[in-house]
């Protein structure tokens, strides 16, 4: 085969399977940077629950943390917004890429 046939059949194939990699990249994205924002609310909610078992239970003990320096919320709005735009798109990707795959199969 030669080297320009190499190259039309690699072509044909990143046509077909590009918008579905692009997809699973992007949905990937976003369900990370969600889940990288979430991992530190759950964590201090955590912690703050474990701070109030400290409380109640054992007053001469000294809690986990200063409660007071959290970060609000507020500030993970952004990036989670962000994430879901992502997600999204790459559902709408995903979703147009199997369609059109229905639509002209390859096999």
């Amino acid at each position: 085969m030669t080297e320009t046939g190499l190259v039309r059949a690699g072509w044909v194939q990143v046509k077909e399977y590009l918008p579905a990699v692009m997809a699973a990249g992007l949905m990937y994205g976003g369900i990370n940077q969600i889940l990288s924002v979430l991992k530190y609310l759950l964590s201090g909610v955590a912690l703050t629950g474990i701070n109030e078992v400290i409380r109640l239970g054992f007053r001469d003990r000294v809690p986990l943390e200063n409660d007071y320096w959290a970060v609000p919320w507020t500030y993970h709005v952004r990036p989670i917004a962000g994430a879901i735009i992502v997600l999204v798109v790459g559902m709408f990707l995903g979703l147009w890429a199997n369609a059109r795959n229905q639509q002209h199969p390859s096999h």
